[in-house]
């Protein structure tokens, strides 16, 4: 079994105005939260021991709602006590993950992964860090990754305002803890400071092996990477087709209504 992560601590500013009385990850889908979607698709996934939410925003609103929510797994709280970002969040919460390897996933996006398939490629690939990617007509809005033959992530690029075609992350890691174990805790950004810095380190050394339960069953067993012949981190982009949808903006929001009704349970 493996801990998850999300990150639910934002402000939400361009969402405000469209949902006034809300953390973001309580808007509502078809009057369902959406961090009710998203810790359904965690639980179905069946590998899940845990889940911490990171919280900073309105957190006191994201707590009454788990009073009245049971699901399979316990969850925890990180609370943020300022604004950390993305980065802050996770390197804030690492006290709480208590496996060598974690699931992380943005608050206020959703992705169709298949979560099998997420975890045997990044099995196959040796990787220590694996992005859930997919590709888009206009992904120069999110911020693209470019990758080899291999998928091996080989840079990330900036948002831009040129519409360009390519492979987005969809907010959905899967981690080593001891990735982040030598990073000072500060407010930062996952995508555009804490993964261009482990690229450009080199990877070399960043991380050191841990055993794994010899129960073949177990599912951080399952994801132990090889080490390559290099002795370097991989970093890779697991790329799949499937629905993409953030609900930071209003056009966005709106648009989630529809899109993401296949997976509002009755």
């Amino acid at each position: 079994m493996l801990p998850a992560l999300i990150l639910a601590g934002g402000l939400g500013t361009r969402l405000a105005k469209t949902v006034p009385n809300l953390p973001k990850s309580l808007a509502r889908i078809h009057n369902t939260p959406f961090l009710q979607l998203l810790l359904q698709q965690l639980q179905e996934t069946k590998i899940i021991s845990k889940v911490v939410l990171a919280l900073g925003h309105r957190a006191p609103d994201v707590i009454d709602y788990l009073h009245t929510s049971l699901f399979s797994f316990p969850i925890e709280i990180s609370l943020e006590s300022a604004p950390l970002g993305t980065g802050g969040a996770i390197l804030n919460a690492l006290d709480k993950i208590d496996s060598d390897y974690f699931l992380t996933m943005n608050g206020d996006s959703f992705f169709d992964l298949p979560f099998v398939e997420f975890l045997s490629f990044h099995r196959k690939m040796g990787a220590q860090l694996t992005i859930a990617c997919t590709e888009l007509d206009e992904a120069s809005r999110y911020g693209m990754i470019k990758m080899n033959a291999d998928s091996q992530i080989i840079s990330f690029s900036e948002k831009s305002h040129i519409p360009l075609k390519g492979w987005v992350s969809t907010g959905i890691y899967l981690m080593q803890k001891n990735l982040f174990s030598t990073l000072p805790k500060t407010p930062c950004s996952l995508e555009k400071d804490l993964f261009p810095q482990i690229l450009a380190s080199g990877t070399r050394d960043i991380a050191k092996r841990q055993g794994a339960n010899e129960d073949p069953k177990d599912a951080a067993k399952l994801m132990q990477p090889k080490t390559d012949s290099s002795g370097c981190l991989g970093i890779y982009g697991f790329p799949h087709a499937g629905t993409f949808i953030d609900i930071g903006t209003h056009l966005s929001y709106h648009e989630a209504q529809k899109t993401l009704k296949p997976w509002i349970l009755t």
